[in-house]
């Protein structure tokens, strides 16, 4: 026994090393991965030192999962784009082990999915235009020719 110890009844449980705390940015950050976990921090904090949101995040489709002592975490949708511009509105405090994801924009997503599925398995689509005219004022025009020095009318 320990010098101090051998009074004690009950059982001594000593720890020696425990998992730190931290929360998780993942996500259409700069810089995802684990952040050490103090005290007051927020879902914005810890996107900010995160390196900040990307031009590609939709900062108004945030997820918050958390761990409630039930199997599966629960999630939270924030919306923190104007509290990234600066206005406190809906920014929620952090809690050890937290995981904020931050998604793509729609259109992020689909010019992921252009790359990855159309532009690399058909490389030569990159060089296609394609293109649509559209005459506002109800006149239809099919067919004109060019005009330029030399054409006739």
């Amino acid at each position: 026994m320990r010098p101090g110890l051998k009074n004690l009844e009950d059982p001594v449980v000593v720890v020696r090393s425990y998992a730190p705390r931290q929360v998780y940015v993942a996500g259409e950050v700069r810089n995802p991965g684990f952040l050490a976990y103090r005290p007051p921090l927020t879902a914005v904090q810890a996107i900010i030192s995160s390196g900040g949101p990307l031009n590609s995040a939709a900062s108004s489709r945030v997820v918050l999962l958390r761990k409630t002592g039930v199997e599966m975490p629960t999630a939270t949708f924030l919306d923190l784009e104007a509290d990234l511009k600066g206005q406190a509105r809906n920014d929620v405090p952090l809690r050890a082990y937290d995981i904020i994801v931050v998604p793509k924009t729609r259109i992020a997503s689909i010019d992921q999915f252009f790359d990855r599925y159309v532009y690399q398995l058909l490389p030569a689509v990159r060089n296609v235009n394609f293109t649509f005219f559209y005459d506002l004022g109800g006149n239809r025009v099919v067919n004109a020719p060019l005009e330029g020095p030399g054409s006739q009318r």
